[in-house]
């Protein structure tokens, strides 16, 4: 859409973009254009526009100028300039502006008490000649009241205001609710609190900011009160909403304090980091700019207790933040609490001066105050941090300096630190060659090739110096070839070098390993091959390994033996190797990650994922390896999956999604990774949130139907279980149009059928045309087997009866006749089963009675759950129609197939012990009911 280039065209705009930066931009826009185009009366229009979208985004600094000006205008001329000029309730109106101005330049201690009650006082004079309540002027003063900290002023006003009706000009009802529940916090009655938040909730109350906020501000209380589940459902519904109505804002710190006491300190940190611009955004507004503060010290204080403090907080060295906390560069968690403490004070300290009270202090010592207060309520795991890296231990020969000098550089220390390592090898001239070749490798990397030409000479001038005249001659006719990255006709000159042979065992090893690290002979196709070549280079190796060769080549192996399916030998090949003295002090990082790998295909995964933990250990914050420290963390995430520990799996993929964020290309794999992990664990709140970033994400990337088709899929399902019908619905149906759209059967089968389940569940009717849209669809599968057309017919034939169409008795005998023919007979007497289910809604109990009787029987061959199931059913439709004794019987035949501690058997128990007792026989019931 092109810009607008006049005022008109820009006020038309507004009224299609929500609020946010961009509806302030364009607002900015209109006003610029009315202004030069010299027209008063859409410069008015434009300008009461702007402070309303100003007032979204907290922006007081745009919202003074631009409400004053207005001010005077409607002052100079009320007729041409209304207090209303667009005639509608949009938040445009001058008086309802005026409430917002009263309450915003209490947010700044530049101005005076005595000017703020002005303004207060003429918003009343203006309030009384328009002949409007005094609710809502009562309600500013009120909330002036509060954000001071004068709670007894503020419950005078309380009592006052509520002896005036409410008419358009006062808060709406959860504004006013919201703010009393804040009052009733401040005043030390949660249970009051509880009960307008209710108020709230069950009267539907809403508007721009609430419920989120209230919600928010209830977090702390309901978690308190033992509410623990409710709290953290809520928590993830208002982040929710402010992350699609107010990520700009400060309103995501509410949460803060809330994730510190509940444990939940990596989700806390990653909100900082996420919303970072706006801490520091807004310093005019000094109140605001207070709690968020306190609130993120809160959080980080949390950190530090628990050993994090030295974490690097992404994002700290924004503009706005260093302005406002007076640093540079990225601050540590304990930093960062330090500095928001004494800039939280020092902002409490300048509005307490201003109010003539202690509140705003008095506020931020209730936040220090919570440190400590620990209620344990996981949101989605507990945060991992890889154990602390040992200090560096300086090595006594060339050999260890040597290898330090690798480790240095594979865990990204400063190049000055690894060439000072290199320099001190460089005194044994034994170790001189590995030196000159770590160099080369490195010029390699940087694309150097005059540097590689040079240091190829270099290495030659060493392997003469100490000894190793035969490879430096060698080296020499390989000219290029010598070093990595020249592959084409290197293979063949190395094999050249290799049929002349080499003397010295380590000389020849170096040349196979260079063969083998560049060339494909033996190739891949066969593996046993190369094995072998990889196994002599190993067996050629001396105990001294002056290249430092054995790692390189331990890795091929594992390489080799992962890439012929022999797992299991490559896991135990990767510990002999690391055991070795010559993999001492190496990094080793592809021996040990792929050596986890081997474990895993041997089910030795709690060796695996130790290995795996060392390894993030020594690479998590190591400068460059972001991505590498996202795939190590993966794979041990996926491999605590597999053994059930969900909780830890949870935590590394947790980790490997920020460091792959880190990394500055984010693998969108890991974030689906995760929310898998997450819904597997049970945090479905958590789930529920990854996979709406992740469809968001494919939304805004205009991905293809056919990418996020399987994510509102996973998303809806995840919804269900986190509560959210209506988000499970809605996407849905938006899967449905992408399934059409793709006009592939197999997707429409799944995706009317999970929409058809989900109506059915919610007593809605329009689930039968979803399973007749998946019947449809599944007739035009090509199948062998047929049973996602029965499941469909299933389906459908179950839906219709229960909605009171005995025509879906058709679509079960259809289902039953294609499944008997296919010879499952246990899946004839599932469909009976629900043809049974259909007749009892339609009240047809004793034809039901007979269906579930049949069906018992023929399950009778079969056991188990499934006679379980069906003798259950006969025998609460057999009691409801008074056949007592038949009913026992059944009952304890589904007992009898039944598992203990599953749904059936508990409700077969507690069903017939009932019955029992109504016939007197409360010994045999009493006897039952021990068998729970």
């Amino acid at each position: 859409m092109s810009e607008p280039t006049t005022a008109t065209e820009a006020l038309e705009a507004l009224d299609n973009i929500f609020m946010g930066p961009e509806r302030l931009a364009a607002a900015q826009l209109a006003v610029r254009l009315a202004d030069e185009e010299g027209d008063e009366d859409l410069a008015y229009k434009a300008r009461m526009r702007l402070t309303s979208a100003a007032s979204w985004l907290d922006d007081t600094e745009i919202m003074i100028p631009s409400y004053g000006w207005c001010v005077a205008k409607h002052d100079s001329d009320p007729a041409r300039f209304p207090i209303d000029p667009f005639g509608e309730e949009d938040g445009a109106d001058l008086l309802f502006q005026g409430k917002w101005m009263a309450s915003d330049l209490a947010q700044n201690s530049g101005f005076p008490l005595a000017q703020i009650e002005n303004v207060v006082d003429d918003l009343e004079r203006r309030f009384r000649e328009a002949g409007l309540s005094m609710h809502g002027l009562l309600q500013v003063r009120r909330d002036l009241a509060l954000s001071s900290g004068d709670i007894e002023l503020a419950q005078r006003v309380t009592t006052e205001r509520d002896l005036h009706p409410k008419d358009d000009h006062s808060h709406c009802d959860a504004c006013v609710r919201s703010s009393d529940v804040d009052l009733a916090l401040a005043s030390g009655d949660p249970e009051r609190a509880m009960a307008l938040w209710q108020e709230i909730h069950e009267g539907n109350y809403s508007c721009g900011e609430e419920p989120e906020r209230v919600d928010a501000t209830m977090l702390l209380p309901m978690l308190r009160a033992g509410r623990t589940d409710e709290a953290l459902a809520m928590h993830a519904s208002a982040y929710r909403l402010v992350r699609q109505y107010h990520a700009d804002g400060m309103m995501f710190s509410q949460h803060l304090p809330f994730l510190a006491v509940s444990g939940n300190l990596t989700r806390g940190l990653d909100m900082i980091e996420r919303h970072m611009p706006s801490i520091g955004a807004a310093p005019f507004n000094e109140r605001n700019t207070m709690h968020t503060l306190s609130r993120v010290a809160v959080l980080l204080d949390a950190l530090v207790d628990a050993g994090r403090g030295d974490v690097p907080v992404r994002g700290s060295d924004d503009a706005g933040l260093r302005r406002l906390l007076g640093h540079e560069g990225v601050l540590t968690a304990a930093q960062f609490a330090e500095r928001a403490w004494a800039t939280a004070d020092a902002l409490a300290t300048r509005l307490d001066e201003r109010d003539q009270t202690t509140g705003s202090a008095s506020k931020v010592a209730s936040r220090k105050a919570l440190r400590g207060e620990r209620i344990p309520a996981p949101f989605g795991g507990e945060g991992y941090t890889p154990a602390a890296v040992a200090d560096e231990a300086l090595p006594s020969d060339a050999r260890g300096w040597a290898s330090l000098a690798r480790r240095r550089e594979m865990w990204g220390a400063s190049a000055v630190s690894v060439e000072e390592a290199r320099e001190k090898a460089l005194t044994d001239p034994r170790f001189a060659p590995v030196v000159w070749s770590d160099r080369i490798d490195s010029a390699v990397e940087r694309g150097d090739e005059a540097g590689v030409a040079e240091l190829l000479a270099r290495r030659i001038d060493a392997l003469r110096a100490a000894g190793w005249g035969e490879l430096a001659d060698a080296q020499e006719r390989l000219g290029r070839f010598a070093a990595p990255g020249a592959e084409e006709g290197a293979a063949a000159a190395i094999s050249d070098e290799l049929d002349r042979g080499a003397d010295e065992p380590d000389a020849w090893a170096w040349l196979l390993s260079a063969f083998l690290t560049v060339g494909a002979q033996p190739d891949a196709d066969d593996p046993d091959g190369r094995l072998n070549a990889v196994d002599a280079a190993l067996e050629s190796l001396t105990e001294e390994d002056p290249f430092l060769l054995f790692v390189r080549l331990s890795t091929l192996r594992i390489v080799t033996l992962l890439n012929s399916q022999r797992g299991p030998e490559a896991g135990e090949a990767a510990l002999a190797a690391l055991k070795d003295p010559r993999a001492e002090g190496q990094p080793a990082s592809e021996l040990r990650r792929l050596g986890a790998i081997g474990l895993a295909h041997a089910d030795r995964r709690d060796e695996a994922i130790e290995l795996l933990d060392g390894l993030l250990t020594d690479v998590a914050q190591a400068e460059g390896k972001a991505d590498y420290a996202a795939e190590v963390a993966r794979t041990a995430g996926l491999m605590l999956a597999e053994t059930g520990r969900f909780d830890e799996s949870v935590a590394r993929l947790e980790f490997a999604v920020r460091a792959s964020e880190r990394s500055g290309e984010p693998d969108p794999s890991l974030t689906w990774q995760l929310g898998s992990a997450q819904h597997a664990a049970g945090y479905a709140q958590a789930a529920l949130e990854t996979f709406e970033d992740i469809y968001r994400a494919e939304s805004a990337a205009e991905a293809a139907p056919a990418e996020i088709l399987p994510t509102l899929m996973k998303l809806a399902e995840v919804a269900q279980e986190a509560g959210d019908p209506g988000l499970a619905y809605r996407s849905y149906m938006e899967a449905v149009g992408l399934a059409d759209e793709l006009g592939q059967p197999r997707a429409i089968v799944s995706v009317q059928s999970a929409l058809g389940n989900l109506e059915r569940e919610h007593g809605d009717p329009d689930a039968v045309e979803a399973f007749e849209e998946a019947v449809e669809a599944a007739r035009k599968l090509d199948d062998e087997e047929p049973w996602t057309l029965v499941e469909a017919l299933h389906n459908l034939g179950a839906t219709r009866m229960q909605f009171g169409d005995a025509e879906g008795a058709e679509d079960l005998d259809e289902a039953q006749s294609i499944a008997v023919a296919a010879g499952n007979a246990g899946a004839g007497v599932d469909i009976e089963i629900s043809r049974g289910i259909g007749l009892r809604q339609m009240e047809d109990v004793a034809g039901a009675a007979a269906v579930f009787e049949g069906a018992a029987d023929r399950a009778a061959e079969f056991g188990g759950g499934l006679a379980a199931v069906a003798n259950m059913h006969a025998a609460v439709a057999l009691e409801e129609l008074g056949e007592i004794a038949r009913a026992e019987a059944r009952y304890r035949t589904s007992l009898a197939n039944g598992e203990e501690g599953t749904g059936v058997y508990v409700g077969a128990v507690m069903r017939l012990a009932t019955m029992l007792d109504g016939q007197g026989r409360e010994s045999d019931a009493n006897e039952l009911r021990g068998l729970l």
